[in-house]
């Protein structure tokens, strides 16, 4: 008899448990910091990769914001850019990103050629990390660094011109 009044208390607790997990979770949802200005709005997460991007050919500047979610999509002007090959590109460059975000990080060596007056500055989170890069092509190192996210930053339209 007692092992029964116990298995029913048992029952109870665990069914109040249940009904009060499950009205709390029917409530409003989870307001984001109170001093973010950012309201996410029900239903959906902030996106781990999204970067606001500033890109000057020396002609003009373009500024716009790629978020790579479920989705992948441009905000802005962003031009004939495929927003899905920007999203891989910017991840797979993230670590170098990541690096070039440490303002205490060592300098480089950088071939000596100029490829060209274009520059862009890329800042935001790539993966839930923090970036804030300024790339240009006044060397090897910035060549390259615009190559390798070419899909997101567009087409140079300088030449490189190797080191003699």
């Amino acid at each position: 008899m007692i092992t029964t009044s116990r298995s029913r208390a048992v029952a109870i607790a665990a069914a109040a448990l249940l009904l009060a997990l499950l009205t709390s979770a029917c409530g409003d949802p989870p307001a984001t910091d109170p001093g973010d200005d950012a309201i996410v709005p029900p239903g959906e997460m902030p996106a781990q990769t999204a970067v606001d991007v500033t890109v000057d050919n020396g002609d003009g500047q373009a500024s716009f914001r790629l978020v790579c979610d479920d989705a992948p999509r441009f905000e802005g002007e962003a031009g004939e850019r495929d927003a899905a090959a920007a999203c891989d590109a910017l991840l797979q460059a993230k670590d170098r990103l990541v690096t070039l975000s440490d303002p205490d990080r060592e300098p480089e060596m950088c071939t000596e050629q100029y490829g060209g007056p274009e520059t862009a500055a890329i800042t935001g989170t790539v993966e839930g990390e923090q970036v804030d890069v300024a790339i240009d092509r006044t060397n090897g190192c910035g060549i390259g660094d615009w190559e390798r996210l070419q899909p997101l930053l567009g087409e140079p339209t300088g030449v490189a011109e190797p080191v003699s």
